[in-house]
């Protein structure tokens, strides 16, 4: 009679995690990602400093339904916002750099799931989708005498991507997904058009703007692209 329990209460469990993914069932999906850089400057040496201090904001909200078992469609839009501080000197030089950018992509997506164990699921995720990214950087030169140079850059760029990325998916409760995903083979196709402007000394200021097209095709899969998300699975 025991072993009749425990093999019944397996069974609960199994059917537990899986009937998340089970066909008209919906999930709910919130990724945030974080990345920060920073640099001290090496005190040993007193001619030369440099610090920076950078951060990246990532927020992806999606929504999917399963049209038949642990196939899932949906839509997704990714958020990002980044800004970056740097500092250079040394005996006769002090140069000041901001960088500030934030991004837009609105996706649809196919994610497979393909259960390992009990409540662990394997599963990968093709998607398609349109974006753009505006990106600022204002920096400042200066000598024993005064500024000597000065820039502000702005580039703005449109994207249509194509991306396929593996993850694992941990079930902790009959509602709740944990993933993590691990980088991608991406595809990307970028309209960028950038202005820059630039003073020397006492000269005409330097206006320069430029537009073109690039193709490109990225496979990154480490630790720097990894990323988290919780689902929450609702439906039958």
């Amino acid at each position: 009679m025991k072993k009749i329990a425990i093999i019944c209460a397996s069974a609960l469990i199994t059917l537990g995690a899986q009937a998340q993914t089970q066909k008209g069932n919906v999930a709910l999906t919130g990724r945030f990602g974080y990345t920060q850089q920073k640099a001290d400057p090496d005190k040993s040496n007193g001619k030369y400093s440099y610090t920076l201090d950078s951060y990246t904001y990532t927020l992806a909200p999606a929504i999917g339904v399963f049209v038949k078992d642990n196939l899932e469609i949906g839509a997704s839009v990714y958020l990002t916002k980044s800004t970056s501080e740097s500092l250079s000197t040394n005996l006769n030089y002090r140069g000041d750099d901001l960088e500030e950018g934030e991004g837009r992509r609105y996706s649809v997506y196919a994610t497979q799931y393909k259960f390992l164990k009990e409540r662990l699921a394997m599963h990968g995720t093709l998607s398609a989708g349109l974006g753009n990214t505006e990106n600022s950087r204002f920096f400042t030169n200066r000598d024993q005498v005064g500024v000597y140079q000065l820039g502000d850059h702005y580039d703005r760029s449109s994207e249509f991507s194509v991306a396929l990325s593996p993850g694992l998916t941990f079930f902790p409760s009959d509602r709740i997904g944990v993933s993590a995903n691990l980088g991608s083979l991406r595809y990307s196709r970028r309209d960028i058009g950038q202005t820059y402007k630039s003073v020397m000394y006492n000269n005409d200021p330097e206006y320069i703007e430029a537009a073109y097209i690039s193709n490109i095709l990225e496979l990154n899969f480490s630790t720097m692209y990894l990323n988290f998300g919780l689902t929450y699975f609702f439906g039958k």
